[in-house]
């Protein structure tokens, strides 16, 4: 999988003057990115309910809204055609 990581932020992508670093996963390092994020989002969820001030809960949801919407771009490419899993090359 190839990851394409903005290191200056949208507007400046959208100004058209946006860097990326680009990293490449294979399906095993994929996969382990996967389970952490889901292990953080599930922990996250229960330092939620743990939180007594209203500032501190806004900002772990908010961190949790985020991770959850990378584990969901990331789910959709374990199963795209574009990963290089070293195991399935003949």
């Amino acid at each position: 999988m190839r990851v394409e990581i903005n290191t200056l932020g949208r507007d400046a992508v959208a100004a058209g003057s946006g860097r990326y670093e680009v990293m490449e996963l294979d399906r095993e390092e994929l996969d382990i990115l996967v389970d952490l994020l889901e292990t953080r989002v599930a922990d996250i969820r229960m330092e939620i309910g743990r939180m007594s001030g209203s500032d501190s809960r806004d900002m772990l949801r908010k961190k949790k809204k985020v991770l959850e919407k990378a584990l969901e771009r990331l789910r959709g490419e374990r199963f795209s055609s574009n990963i290089r899993d070293p195991a399935m090359i003949p």
